[in-house]
């Protein structure tokens, strides 16, 4: 049999009495209905049911309800997704520096911390916080080839720079609270300006960047001196073991910096009079001038800094980093004259190699005299 002929056969037996056919259901319904209500005990006579004002109310209570849960839902689900996607958008930016697409949801993203920040105490370790971020950005800025890397250098020392001064500015009006705040901020913000310090040292930039790196190294200098000075009112009101730890862990870590700074200074003086003395002109009156102040300023520092240290042993903190700041100041004076030496010598001295190779490429230049000899660069 086909299935075309299966299907005829059906077609003819679906009204047989035999399969339920010649049911007449308005006939029949309520035929049926009475029988089961009689064996049943209910009302054989159909009626519409009315229903009552509370039943009313609950139905469209719960249908509202769905409505209201299924608005929520879906309501709660599309901020998920938003939400969702900003916490992806904002992990991404972590990476973002001046320049790159992404980089104003970071900056944004730390607006809303400091916004958000209960006490200003948390707000000047946020702003700190985001300092330090701004010089992993030059640094990442400074090593990677990005185009415009000037551009992008000056932009996030220039940031960097504002998160430092509102750091500071924080402290500032922390400084007529608490104590022991005073204290953990103070000592939180000279801690990561010492490593701000060393960060804008080793910084590998060009000249285009040197000026913005040394208004950034004043900054973090005065902001520096500014969280000392704070530590040192909370330990002369109030000698609180964080402070005078705090103190005394500063106080090591500038006496060594200055005394290497010193050192330092004295092996690039000796380095000078030695390339121009092999110059022969070390007698000249503009270098033999300049050597001997830059000397000056930096020898015979050995009592200060003496003087320094027994300050600090007997509690004096205060007297102690001035006179760190006096000798601090003299070398810096002694370096500005030495790296302005070097870079004059280091000039004369490439100027005097080309113009010795333009001479050896001349086949009528004189040829060089028994015992002369050509001039060496400059190393320092």
């Amino acid at each position: 049999m086909t299935e075309r002929e299966l299907i005829k056969l059906l077609n003819k037996a679906k009204d047989l009495p035999q399969f339920g056919g010649g049911f007449d259901a308005s006939v029949e319904t309520p035929k049926m209905w009475a029988r089961i209500a009689g064996e049943l005990g209910f009302d054989p006579v159909m009626k519409h049911r009315v229903y009552t004002w509370q039943e009313w109310a609950q139905f469209y209570v719960h249908k509202f309800g769905g409505m209201f849960r299924h608005s929520f839902a879906y309501g709660l689900s599309v901020f998920a997704l938003m939400f969702g996607g900003w916490v992806a958008t904002v992990n991404a930016s972590f990476d973002s520096v001046p320049g790159d697409t992404l980089y104003p949801v970071k900056l944004a993203t730390e607006k809303m911390q400091i916004t958000l920040a209960t006490s200003t105490e948390r707000r000047a370790k946020l702003h700190t916080e985001f300092a330090g971020r701004r010089l992993q950005e030059v640094n990442e800025i400074s090593v990677s080839d990005r185009g415009d890397k000037d551009a992008r250098i000056k932009e996030a020392v220039a940031s960097f720079k504002t998160e430092l001064a509102s750091a500071g500015d924080q402290l500032a009006v922390l400084t007529d609270g608490n104590s022991t705040e005073v204290a953990a901020v103070a000592a939180a913000i000279e801690q990561k300006t010492n490593e701000y310090a060393s960060t804008l040292t080793q910084a590998e930039l060009g000249d285009n960047s040197k000026d913005d790196v040394d208004s950034a190294k004043e900054d973090v200098e005065r902001t520096d001196a500014q969280a000392i000075d704070a530590l040192v009112v909370v330990h002369e009101s109030d000698t609180a073991e964080p402070s005078r730890e705090a103190l005394e862990r500063s106080f090591r870590q500038d006496f060594q910096s200055v005394k290497d700074r010193l050192s330092l200074s004295l092996g690039r003086l000796s380095t000078v009079e030695r390339v121009l003395t092999n110059l022969g002109r070390i007698e000249a009156s503009e270098y033999r001038g300049r050597i001997n102040k830059a000397r000056e300023v930096i020898v015979g520092h050995d009592r200060t800094l003496g003087g320094s240290q027994d300050y600090a042993a007997a509690g004096g903190y205060r007297r102690a980093f001035d006179l760190l700041r006096i000798v601090s100041t003299d070398v810096k004076v002694s370096e500005e004259i030495i790296a302005a030496l070097e870079i004059e010598i280091t000039t004369s001295v490439a100027t005097q190699e080309e113009v010795a190779d333009a001479t050896d490429g001349n086949p009528t230049s004189p040829p060089l005299g028994e015992g002369e000899e050509r001039v060496q660069p400059a190393s320092f």
